[in-house]
């Protein structure tokens, strides 16, 4: 009796345990790697890369590969472009050591399709052969049933088993490779809040899924919104931004994305209880020096270096510059004010004037691929700056154009770009030419003041503008006029940049001023710019003084300068700060209001580089 007892309560433990039972995932995820195989700079002495490369990306995927449990390592697409690496063999080196590595899907990116989707097929035929030998590339919004030729390599969803487990993932395009890309006959939809609702239905009630997972690369705020309004996934894995985004979670729906170009890693472990997901922890991990390199893979990639260099030169292993620092490519936060120039975009531009004389140069921010690292620079470091890109005259990225264009389809080409400015990608770099806008006003309405060469923009006057190919093709996609189109052919951004350097003496010095500035909307903002650039710079006496309840204080910049302005009570405590930001060269004026504060004497200070000045006034009540 006493052993049926054991055995029925063991029984009822057991079963007990068995419907409760927690399933253990741990996802790694990585993205946005463009071919960059070699690891980047910043370069030690011996021109060793210090992070990145995908020998340390296979240290760390092996490792956990290998260990017991339930590993799945998915890649959120753009795998192509940025890299010679790219540009010599499409992508097919890295497809196929993903693949050795278990890589179990990628969703597909935008510049998958920079080069057609023929050479995509092609790439992915050379790299997989059989389509059933390597994993599947996810997009469940594109439309290729007008290129079969994709159809064995592409699919909307895969599920994945682990045991009992079932996880689904589903992959989901930018639609803004319709614009920034070549993908016809493809078609990618914008619908993408739909299609990720109809693949959750799927995936729950035909694959009885008990874990989803939307492989995105549309970009943090479209993740965003799809965590918002589609209910039933629990983690959306990022790209297209290279952002770092530690998890954040919208309602039940966890969103993470791991940068870029193999510098970063993320394992996320989630515990899984039936219908219930719980995120257990999540781990970023630098691929630094910290992580050895795995010995075969960074022989494959070191025989592909030579290989490559066999070709274009010691570009891998020869300095030719020194940075002085480091240039940054990145404009963030465009949609607020502030200043939005980038140190890698006066870097390109300024090559670009200097190598032809025109009155601008223009780089979009979408071309701006990689920074600048300080310390030493080999010629395949100035190439990823402007990788995204290819000619068939060399092969070499981007080739470099000229053309003229009146001051009005010069500005509504600005306006075009800002009407669509939700990251840096619409927003263009110049040299020769200071915009101000305000990203808050009305559509059509952005642009508050261009100059060129310090004077006012002529709407009737005729510009010459020095470019990459990307430009004449934005502009040919929105019907902007201009003429004399001159295309230097053979000649790339990449080699321009190696010429420009040798030029400046071999060492790269960032050029730190203001060309591309966000300012307040002027309905909210008591802050006012003028065109005019002042022969020095002043402070005047606010006015009225005495005042009550408001006075406005004006000021002049003769250049470009980081600005701070505060008030001050008689006892020297600050009680505002007006203005605390990089202003370009003109003349402002501030409105403080008072209300608040007591009568009695204050103090105004406006200081920056190289200047000081504090004034007093009264308020009066």
């Amino acid at each position: 009796m006493k052993n049926f007892v054991k055995f029925f309560l063991i029984f009822i433990l057991t079963a007990g345990t068995l419907s409760g039972q927690t399933d253990e995932l741990t996802i790694l995820y990585l993205g946005d790697t463009h071919s960059c195989l070699a690891p980047l700079g910043p370069r030690n002495p011996d021109l060793t890369g210090t992070q990145g490369g995908i020998a340390r990306a296979a240290s760390v995927i092996g490792y956990y590969e290998s260990s017991p449990g339930n590993v799945l390592t998915l890649h959120s697409g753009d795998f192509s472009i940025g890299d010679l690496f790219y540009n010599v063999y499409f992508g097919v080196p890295e497809l196929q050591i993903l693949n050795s590595l278990g890589v179990d899907a990628m969703t597909v990116g935008n510049h998958e399709f920079d080069l057609t989707p023929s050479t995509l097929a092609g790439a992915l035929n050379a790299a997989f052969g059989n389509p059933s030998s390597g994993f599947p590339l996810l997009s469940a919004n594109a439309d290729i049933s007008s290129f079969p030729a994709l159809n064995p390599y592409i699919s909307a969803y895969t599920v994945k088993e682990f045991g009992d487990l079932k996880v689904g993932i589903f992959g989901l395009t930018t639609h803004g490779t319709m614009l920034l890309s070549n993908p016809s006959p493809v078609v990618i939809s914008d619908q993408f809040i739909q299609t990720a609702g109809a693949m959750v239905q799927q995936l729950l009630t035909v694959e009885n899924c008990d874990f989803i997972i939307c492989l995105s690369h549309y970009g943090f705020l479209a993740d965003q919104a799809i965590a918002e309004y589609v209910p039933g996934i629990n983690l959306i894995v990022g790209g297209h931004d290279h952002y770092l985004i530690e998890p954040l979670k919208i309602g039940n729906t966890w969103i993470v994305q791991a940068q870029s170009n193999y510098k970063m890693i993320g394992k996320a472990v989630f515990e899984i209880n039936g219908s219930s997901a719980t995120l257990a922890g999540n781990e970023m991990i630098p691929l630094d020096e910290n992580i050895p390199e795995e010995a075969t893979v960074k022989a494959t990639v070191d025989f592909l270096t030579a290989d490559i260099e066999d070709t274009y030169g010691p570009v891998y292993t020869q300095q030719i510059a020194v940075s002085n620092t480091f240039l940054e490519e990145v404009a963030k936060d465009v949609d607020k004010p502030g200043n939005h120039t980038t140190a890698a975009g006066n870097f390109i531009t300024d090559a670009m004037k200097w190598k032809t004389g025109t009155d601008i140069a223009i780089e979009p921010g979408g071309s701006i691929a990689q920074p600048v690292y300080r310390g030493p620079i080999t010629a395949a470091d100035l190439f990823r700056t402007v990788g995204y890109g290819f000619n068939t005259d060399n092969g070499l990225g981007f080739r470099l154009v000229t053309f003229n264009i009146s001051g009005l389809e010069l500005y509504t080409a600005i306006e075009t770009v800002l009407a669509s400015l939700t990251d840096d990608e619409f927003l263009p770099q110049f040299s020769g030419l200071k915009l101000q806008y305000i990203p808050d006003a009305p559509v059509g309405q952005r642009v508050a003041s261009i100059l060129i060469n310090k004077q006012p923009l002529n709407p009737f006057g005729s510009y010459s503008v020095t470019a990459n190919e990307l430009i004449p093709m934005i502009l040919d996609e929105f019907s902007i006029t201009y003429s004399d189109l001159q295309t230097f052919s053979g000649y790339s951004e990449f080699q321009l940049l190696t010429e420009y350097v040798n030029a400046i003496g071999n060492r790269i010095t960032p050029v730190k001023d203001a060309r591309v500035i966000a300012i307040g909307f002027e309905k909210d903002s008591p802050e006012l710019a003028q065109t005019d650039v002042p022969a020095e710079f002043t402070i005047a006496q606010n006015y009225p003084n005495p005042f009550n309840p408001s006075t406005t204080i004006a000021f002049s910049l003769p250049m470009d300068a980081k600005v701070r302005l505060s008030i001050y009570n008689i006892l020297g405590e600050e009680v505002a700060v007006l203005l605390d930001d990089f202003r370009p060269a003109g003349e402002y004026s501030v409105v403080w209001n008072a209300d608040s504060n007591p009568g009695g004497v204050y103090l105004y200070s406006i200081a920056g580089e190289g200047f000081s000045i504090t004034k007093k006034m009264i308020l009066l009540k």
